[in-house]
């Protein structure tokens, strides 16, 4: 009876083992599409028609402003990136005052602190401008009129050479490349 049980055991434990290794296991549909690069299988219809495979067709060569990003399906050059020179001639002639570079690459939290560095800051230079005339035209004193002046030639250049760095390094970022659209994704180089 002894013996019995143990080759009951035995045959449940080879059985079970078994049954393990018959088991196929199903690789979801980005495994395959991994596997399928991996294993010389690469297709236009992968690279989403925006590449084409490399010689020995094991992965995507994307074409030029396109890169592959958080794809989750496991195609590649799914994602066309924001024109760079666009960017930089935006920020180049509308920058300064406008954020444009900043807003076309998606990049709104910059564009809106650049609209508001230039735009915001013309509300304390007239009332500093108003102020100063008003005070000089009723005091006989002139030291109010050019306490205002020079208060008001200093808010200039403050403000000014905020923006001017500002509008510089928004230039040399977006030539450069260094900088990431409104999704994360990296603007190719100049």
């Amino acid at each position: 009876m002894k013996q019995i049980g143990t080759i009951f055991f035995f045959a449940t434990i080879i059985a079970f083992s078994l049954s393990i290794s018959a088991i196929e296991v199903q690789p979801r549909s980005w495994d395959r599409e991994l596997l399928s690069t991996e294993s010389g299988n690469c297709t236009d219809s992968l690279c989403n028609y925006n590449g084409r495979c490399n010689d020995e067709k094991t992965e995507c060569v994307c074409d030029k402003g396109y890169i592959t990003f958080e794809s989750s399906d496991g195609t590649q050059c799914n994602y066309q990136q924001k024109n760079t020179l666009t960017a930089f001639l935006l920020e180049f002639f509308l920058g300064a005052e406008a954020g444009a570079g900043y807003f076309y690459i998606g990049q709104t939290g910059m564009a809106v602190g650049q609209l508001l560095l230039f735009w915001v800051g013309l509300v304390p230079l007239c009332l500093i401008l108003c102020c100063g005339v008003v005070s000089s035209e009723k005091l006989d004193s002139g030291c109010v009129g050019i306490t205002f002046a020079v208060f008001g030639c200093l808010y200039v250049v403050g403000w000014f050479v905020g923006i001017l760095a500002w509008w510089i390094y928004a230039l040399v970022t977006i030539g450069q490349g260094s900088v990431h659209d409104g999704n994360g994704a990296p603007i190719p180089q100049l």
